[in-house]
């Protein structure tokens, strides 16, 4: 997941709410609608590229990334998730060497991390997802151990988590995608049993999810990733069902999506990371490409992105992991 859309302290959700109504003003007047003078960042190969956000282009943009962070200084490792905290900092799970690396803003070329957590004391096994709360507390999600290990704001070197939510009774199963969402609740996407669970924020040790969305109806094929807009809504990238998926705040249990992005038209292939621009817009990896569809309606759609980014130009190689906004 990424975009800088966090929990909140209640004058940010209050600004949240009136974003909100910008949004959906924006996408009723436009179905092509983006936010200008954003960059993406993704993760790719071993690096992560930037791109602008290509204003109200259409069709397919093969386009040079405006910067790249790349290079063994980087300590970047096959590097999945990736977002920012509120002073524009940029953290990274590396799923290939076990770390979370952090850059200054601006950070590009061959550029040291200003942080690493890493090391036995951590619990990092498989990394992936990642999200920072209001206070910068830093959640992760260990696919290969069925964890989720939280640090404290600032951690670095061999850190031992404050909290980990770990054993039987969590459910977690090969967890790939995290989000914090309002009060500080945990959202999960396990790949390998096809479910979304939610933790309180307060959550540590073997504990049960407070809710989990599973079974034939949800529509969850291989869940890769997962994102929140300001509504609490959860939208999930499904690998093997090459699908989008979306679903209201209080879903539980085995309950339909409220809407869904799937068929041939959409052209998604093993879709893996998500992220929502501020016009409700979605972002999507797909391959080595940048999906970019138009903010869905309710219902089902087999709509073809509104923009694509590939191509030789792009640079973008492997699979795109993650994408966030800055």
């Amino acid at each position: 997941m990424s975009t800088k859309l966090r929990s909140s302290t209640y004058l940010e959700l209050w600004f949240g709410v009136l974003l909100l109504g910008t949004m959906l003003l924006l996408t009723g007047c436009s179905s092509n609608t983006f936010t200008p003078n954003l960059q993406v960042y993704v993760t790719t190969g071993n690096g992560v590229s930037v791109f602008a956000v290509p204003g109200n282009s259409s069709g397919n943009v093969n386009v040079a990334p405006r910067v790249t962070l790349t290079g063994s200084n980087t300590g970047l490792d096959d590097p999945h998730r990736l977002m920012f905290d509120y002073n524009n900092n940029t953290y990274i799970t590396n799923h290939g060497n076990n770390s979370v690396t952090v850059y200054s803003p601006g950070s590009t070329g061959n550029a040291a991390p200003v942080a690493t957590i890493s090391g036995a004391n951590t619990g990092l096994v498989g990394p992936g997802g990642i999200g920072l709360d209001y206070q910068d507390n830093i959640y992760v999600a260990n696919s290969d151990n069925n964890s989720i290990t939280v640090y404290a704001a600032g951690a670095t070197g061999n850190a031992t988590p404050t909290a980990a939510i770990t054993g039987s009774n969590t459910g977690l199963d090969f967890p790939n995608g995290l989000a914090i969402g309002p009060g500080r609740t945990i959202c999960v996407a396990n790949e390998d049993n096809n479910s979304i669970e939610v933790f309180s924020g307060n959550a540590t040790g073997n504990v049960a999810p407070v809710a989990t969305i599973s079974g034939s109806n949800t529509l969850l094929d291989r869940p890769h990733d997962l994102t929140l807009d300001y509504a609490g809504n959860i939208y999930v990238v499904n690998g093997s069902g090459n699908s989008i998926t979306i679903y209201s705040p209080s879903t539980t249990g085995n309950i339909a999506p409220v809407a869904s992005i799937s068929g041939s038209n959409t052209t998604l292939s093993n879709p893996n990371g998500i992220a929502l621009d501020y016009a409700g817009n979605i972002y999507v990896g797909n391959g080595s490409a940048i999906a970019i569809f138009a903010a869905i309606p309710a219902g089902a759609s087999n709509v073809a992105p509104a923009v694509t980014i590939s191509g030789s130009n792009t640079g973008l190689t492997g699979t795109i992991h993650g994408i966030a906004f800055f």
